[in-house]
C-alpha cells in the first residue's frame, strides 16, 4: 500500500506530513500505491475468490486504507462466506482513532519487531522527521491498545537481517522493553506509555 518512513525515501504513505531537518512540516505526505476505492474492490475481489489477503502498510494513511478495504471485504455478503483473517503488516505507525478497527474486521496485525529497535537508523533517519508525538506511537505491539480491542497479532520476517534472529528475540525484545525514547519499559504497558 505504501513504501518507507525513514529518511531519505520517505514512501510511507501518513496522514500528516514529515518534518523537515528542523521539525517544521512538508509537503511531503509520502506514496500511498492504491487509493481505498481500488483497494476495497481488490480486497472484495481477492476474498469472494477464496484467497487471504497481505497488505504492506507502514504510515498511518496506508494502514488506515488497508483497514478500509478489509472492512469493505467484510461487509460483502458473497465474500463473507470465504472470509479468511486478512493481514496487514509492519504497522509501524497506527493512528489511535484506528486502533479499535482491527478485531471487528478480523484484522491479524502482522509486525516485524526487529525493525522496532531503537538504533542509529531509527533514531537518525526516523524520530527528526516524523516527531515526538508519532515516533512515540511507532509500533503499538503492546496489548492494551490504548483500552481497545488489541488485534490478533502474529510475527513476520520479510528480509535477511530477521535471519540472525529466527528466535524471534529482538523483536520479542523491542516490543517489551524499548519505549520511543530508548528508555525501558515493563511489558503489557501500551506502546509510548511512560
Amino acid at each position: 500500500v505504501d513504501g518507507v518512513m525513514e529518511f531519505p525515501a520517505q514512501t510511507a504513505a501518513m496522514l500528516t506530513p514529515y518534518l523537515d531537518a528542523d521539525g517544521r512540516p512538508t509537503d511531503n505526505y509520502g506514496d500511498l500505491y492504491i487509493t481505498s476505492k481500488q483497494f476495497s474492490k481488490l480486497m472484495v475481489a481477492g476474498q469472494r475468490a477464496g484467497w487471504q489477503m497481505h497488505s504492506h502498510a507502514i504510515g498511518d494513511r496506508a494502514v488506515r486504507t488497508a483497514i478500509e478495504a478489509y472492512e469493505a471485504a467484510a461487509r460483502d455478503d458473497r465474500a463473507r462466506s470465504h472470509r479468511l483473517g486478512h493481514a496487514i503488516t509492519h504497522l509501524e505507525l497506527v493512528h489511535p482513532s484506528d486502533y479499535d478497527r482491527f478485531a471487528p474486521a478480523g484484522i491479524i496485525a502482522t509486525y516485524q519487531l526487529q525493525w522496532a529497535v531503537r538504533n542509529a537508523f531509527t533514531l537518525d533517519a526516523l524520530r527528526p522527521y516524523i516527531g515526538e508525538e508519532r515516533f512515540d506511537r511507532l509500533y503499538p505491539a503492546q496489548p492494551g491498545w490504548g483500552g481497545q480491542p488489541s488485534p490478533r497479532p502474529a510475527r513476520a520476517a520479510d528480509a535477511r537481517p530477521v535471519a540472525a534472529d529466527a528466535h524471534g528475540r529482538v523483536g520479542a525484545t523491542a516490543a517489551l522493553t524499548v519505549d520511543g525514547h530508548g528508555r525501558g519499559r515493563h511489558a503489557g504497558r501500551p506502546h509510548g506509555a511512560r
